[in-house]
């Protein structure tokens, strides 16, 4: 498996699931995750949707311009804000007898 398809594959997923429907994000995290947000800690999955969906902007537009970063345009702001974001992911091999 190619690591830097299943990065992009991944993130096409995640940040479409978070411009159409954040609360969608559920199933991408585990109870041991962590989102650190302006130096606030919020662990669990329930808890980081929550922190997720309660942003004050409804609509937004995540464009990938790389594996390193992208921009994040907010529905009635003119100019997109730039994102840095580190998601660890970790795939399961299945095991051999």
């Amino acid at each position: 498996m190619d690591p830097n398809a299943l990065a992009k594959a991944f993130m096409e997923h995640y940040y479409n699931t978070f411009d159409t429907s954040r609360s969608g994000l559920a199933n991408l995290y585990q109870q041991s995750s962590m989102l650190t947000l302006k130096g606030q800690k919020i662990q669990g999955a329930s808890n980081i949707v929550a922190k997720l969906t309660s942003f004050p902007f409804q609509q937004c537009h995540h464009s990938i311009s790389s594996v390193n970063c992208g921009n994040l345009q907010i529905t009635g702001k003119q100019h997109p804000l730039k994102l840095s974001q580190v998601l660890s992911l970790s795939v399961k091999e299945p095991c051999e007898s």
